[in-house]
């Protein structure tokens, strides 16, 4: 009779390695000297510490990913950025246009949810975000709230990059909604704020 060839049981990922890279892009941005630490377990893929140069910035964070789909998270992730620049930033991610220039620092805490559809209406998480010394030329927002109220000498600072002192905001991400109630701008012309949401699925900003 026939027999069955023997079959080795599945053994659980499990694992640890190190990724460098000299140079390279992600996401349209260039980056450096990326060195990451990976750790495999049946549970979870971990990548901590990850360490890289964006542009004469640092960023420094770890990512999960969780392997069980009973787990309640696909993944997670923590990040702080620190004296990225935002012009080259906002170019890499697609901007045809000047809209901010300036270093700046922020922290992310970001989840996505299991069971989610699509994985961006499961996003959760934080994240701040600060600036100094830099430029702001007209975003949509700004440029249709100056349309209706028509303060020529304001858009004209904006046409040629407003100056500004500090720009900052905290901002809560709920199933895939980020609102802020706090993001403000202050420069020797003006003070401004600002509240809102905008749904990363929906694309839609309000």
């Amino acid at each position: 009779p026939e027999t069955e060839p023997e079959t080795t049981p599945e053994r659980p990922l499990s694992g640890h390695g190190t990724i460098d890279i000299e140079q390279g892009e992600a996401f349209g941005q260039p980056f450096s000297g990326l060195h990451a630490e990976v750790t495999a377990g049946p549970k979870a893929v971990r990548i901590e510490p990850v360490r890289l140069t964006l542009d004469k910035g640092r960023a420094v964070g770890s990512f999960t990913w969780y392997i069980p789909h009973t787990h309640p998270k696909v993944f997670d992730l923590s990040f702080r950025l620190n004296e990225l620049d935002l012009e080259t930033m906002l170019t890499g991610f697609g901007a045809k246009k000047e809209y901010l220039a300036g270093r700046f620092k922020s922290t992310v805490n970001l989840a996505a949810m299991r069971g989610s559809v699509p994985l961006t209406a499961g996003l959760e998480g934080t994240a701040d975000f600060e600036s100094e010394k830099g430029r702001m030329w007209k975003i949509p927002v700004i440029d249709d709230i100056f349309s209706i109220v028509n303060i020529l000498s304001i858009d004209e600072l904006f046409n040629k990059g407003l100056p500004y002192k500090t720009l900052s905001g905290d901002f809560a991400v709920n199933k895939g909604v980020i609102t802020t109630k706090n993001v403000e701008m202050a420069s020797d012309t003006m003070r401004m704020s600002a509240v809102g949401e905008i749904s990363v699925p929906g694309s839609k900003m309000d």
